[in-house]
Formats: C-alpha cells, structure tokens, sequence
C-alpha cells in the first residue's frame, strides 16, 4: 500500500485513471448517486481487488446487501480470508461498529461503509431528532477520518441521493456534510441498463470529468 502515490487500485481501471491511480490513502471518497447506479457493485469490487493484494478488508453492509452469493459472481478473485464484515441495525450501532475500528483496525486497511445514509435516514424523524442525527453523523465522518489518517488505511462511503422535483437536481443525503470530510466525490449513475458513468465531482483533477463503464454480471469495466 506504500508508495509516492499513496493509492490503492479500485479494481476498476477507468475509475483508477479518473482518480490519478485509484482511492486515496488516509482519505475519505465518497462515491453517491440514485439506487442502482452501481455503488455496491464498485464497492464489492475495491474490497475484493484490496483483498487480493493482501489488504484487510472492514466492510460496514448498513444496506444489507452483500451476501456470498453475490461475491461469487465476479471474475475477479479476492482473498475473503481478508475480509470482516458488520451489519449495522441502527445508527447507534453503527456509531459503535466506527469506535470499535478505531482501537481495533489493522494499518494500512480498506474500510467500505455502504451506504453512510442508511441507518441516517432512520433518524430523520423531527427537527430536533435532525440536529441530533447531524451531530452525529459529523462525529462519525470525523472518527472515519481520524482513523483513515492514523493508520493509512482507505475509507470508502457510498451514499444514496435526494431529488428536487423542481429542479431536477440530485443531492447526496447530508448535504455537504460529507463532502466537508471527504478527499473525493464522485457520482456514480445508470445512463442505460448496461451502461454506467462516474463522475469527478470533487478531487485532484478538473472537475467534472468522467468515464462510463460497462455494467453486467461479472461487475463494472
């Protein structure tokens, strides 16, 4: 995981391209976008190519959507012997999971939290339930980071998006709050049933560039 660079490969080598070589080390990447746009796939796919260069593997499924099954669907062979996985029921628990990695994380680890939103979202109930949740949230980006940095590992956040009617603008849920913690944006949607495009929202390279990849059952190309 050294080098000048301090990347590691996404698995997925246009995104490496667009991202100067792959997800930064001691930094956030926040990847958002509409359901089905290929976030957990892309996620599936840093685990398993980290995995298969011998890097731990924290994978947070607050989504609840990676089983076996599905990680037996792709080519590309990852060492699962790497991997841990937590499921979080609620955002306390989830609050819990991120301290516990912060004593107990390998160095040099790749920690996927898909979606940061998830249990979020459960929280979103009132005004003043919305000011704590907030809070909360912050502190567990802030712990996220913390970690990343001590330890030079990778965090990878997936996040799920709000629609303006009006506008026909897409957000990320929590505003800028993530972006605020985060090294790298990027924004991941379904431009056909077989076609995806990522884009460079905020990074090292001219915003706004983009690359669009291939969508089938072996994963994102």
């Amino acid at each position: 995981m050294a080098g000048s660079a301090r990347k590691i490969p996404s698995g997925v080598r246009k995104v490496d391209s667009l991202l100067s070589g792959g997800l930064p080390v001691g930094m956030i990447t926040h990847i958002f976008g509409p359901k089905g746009g290929g976030k957990t796939t892309f996620s599936i796919q840093c685990a398993l190519a980290a995995s298969s260069r011998s890097i731990n593997v924290f994978y947070i499924d607050a989504e609840h959507s990676l089983h076996p099954r599905r990680l037996e669907q792709f080519s590309l062979k990852g060492n699962l012997k790497k991997f841990m996985i937590a499921k979080p029921f609620s955002f306390l628990e989830q609050e819990k999971i991120i301290e516990r990695l912060s004593i107990t994380l390998p160095p040099s680890s790749l920690v996927i939290l898909d979606s940061i939103a998830s249990m979020y979202r459960l929280e979103l109930e009132e005004k003043e339930r919305n000011i704590v949740a907030n809070r909360k949230l912050n502190m567990q980006l802030a712990e996220l980071l913390a970690i990343a940095q001590r330890t030079l590992s990778v965090v990878l956040l997936t996040n799920q998006v709000t629609f303006n009617i009006e506008t026909g603008e897409i957000r990320p849920v929590g505003g800028n709050v993530i972006s605020y913690w985060s090294a790298v944006d990027l924004k991941m949607e379904r431009i056909s049933p077989s076609k995806v495009r990522v884009t460079l929202i905020k990074g090292e390279r001219k915003v706004g560039s983009s690359v669009e990849l291939t969508l089938s059952e072996e994963g994102l190309t």
